[in-house]
């Protein structure tokens, strides 16, 4: 009698289902991030001073692990993500691959989607959502 033509045995892979988990973190982050500038100051006053607070926390923290990652490492850039270092050595990726440092998170999501995508546009749509969230920081603080 084999046992398993009676009993259905469920294999989880915790290595994929752990990157999907930290790709899940990378969409939150990436939604907040837009998000926030949805969202009225009549609704949430100090919206404004969360949401430069909120950024100027993300950026630092890329920042202190991109310096680690090149001081321990010798190469690669100094603004590097702790989420994508995690998800790139779970795929496979050794820490000081360029994987690690050339990485583009949005990018991976938007060829998911079919969506064509240049680096130079996504720099400049981070640095200009950066300004915006500056400018209404320092305008109204």
């Amino acid at each position: 009698m084999d046992l398993n033509s009676y009993v259905d045995i469920i294999v989880i892979d915790y290595k994929k289902l752990l990157i999907r988990f930290l790709i899940f973190i990378h969409i939150l982050f990436f939604i907040s991030w837009i998000g926030l500038f949805f969202i009225p100051r009549s609704i949430w006053p100090d919206r404004i001073f969360y949401h430069f607070w909120y950024v100027a926390g993300v950026i630092g923290l890329n920042l202190v692990w991109g310096g680690f990652l090149r001081l321990k490492h010798k190469n690669g850039n100094l603004f590097v993500c702790p989420l994508t270092t995690m998800t790139q050595y779970l795929r496979g990726y050794n820490i000081s691959d360029k994987m690690n440092n050339k990485y583009l998170f949005v990018g991976e999501v938007l060829s998911k989607f079919n969506i064509k995508y240049s680096k130079s546009i996504m720099v400049v749509g981070g640095t200009l959502s950066l300004l915006i969230i500056s400018l209404q920081y320092f305008m109204i603080y």
